[in-house]
C-alpha cells in the first residue's frame, strides 16, 4: 500500500486536488473543514517563526489566533475588501448546520464562514487570492495579537 503526501509548497499541490465535483456542489461544511486544516496549518507555521520558539509559546500564539474569536476578529477586517462571490460563501458558511452547532454564537459563526471563505479558495484552485488572504492575515496577527 502507498500513500501519496502532497506538499502544499510545490507548484503542482493544487493541481493535484483530487475533489471532482464542481465547487458549487461541495457542501459548505466540507469547505469550512477543509479552510479549517488550511487555516490552523497556517497558523502553527505562523507561530513557530524562525522555528526556534519553545513550543508551548507557538502553540499559545497559534491559539490566539485560530479561536473563533480570532478568526471573527480578522473576518470584520477583511469583510469589506471581499469580492460578492467571496462574501457569499463566507454568509454560506456562517448559516451552514457547521456553524449552529453551538447555537447563535455570532463569533463561532463568522469564524465557519471565514474557514469556508479559505476551503473555497483552496478547492476552486485561487492560489494568488488565498495567498492574498493569508498574507493579510499574516500582517493582522502580528499588528493585532502579541506573539508570546
Amino acid at each position: 500500500m502507498s500513500i501519496t503526501v502532497f506538499n502544499p509548497f510545490s507548484p503542482t499541490f493544487l493541481q493535484a486536488l483530487t475533489h471532482t465535483a464542481p465547487i458549487h456542489e461541495i457542501p459548505v461544511d466540507v469547505l469550512a473543514y477543509v479552510g479549517d486544516a488550511v487555516f490552523n496549518l497556517h497558523c502553527v507555521l505562523l507561530s513557530i517563526g524562525d522555528g526556534r520558539k519553545e513550543v508551548s509559546k507557538a502553540s499559545l500564539a497559534a491559539s490566539l489566533w485560530k479561536s473563533a474569536e480570532g478568526q471573527n476578529r480578522f473576518l470584520h477586517s477583511l469583510i469589506d475588501g471581499l469580492n460578492e462571490e467571496e462574501a457569499a460563501v463566507v454568509k454560506r458558511g456562517r448559516n451552514s448546520k457547521g456553524a449552529k452547532k453551538r447555537g447563535n454564537d455570532p463569533s463561532y459563526r463568522n469564524s465557519t464562514g471565514f474557514e469556508a471563505l479559505v476551503g473555497y479558495l483552496l478547492l476552486s484552485k485561487q492560489e494568488t487570492r488565498l495567498q492574498e488572504i493569508l498574507d493579510a492575515l499574516t500582517r493582522f496577527c502580528s499588528e493585532s495579537i502579541p506573539i508570546p
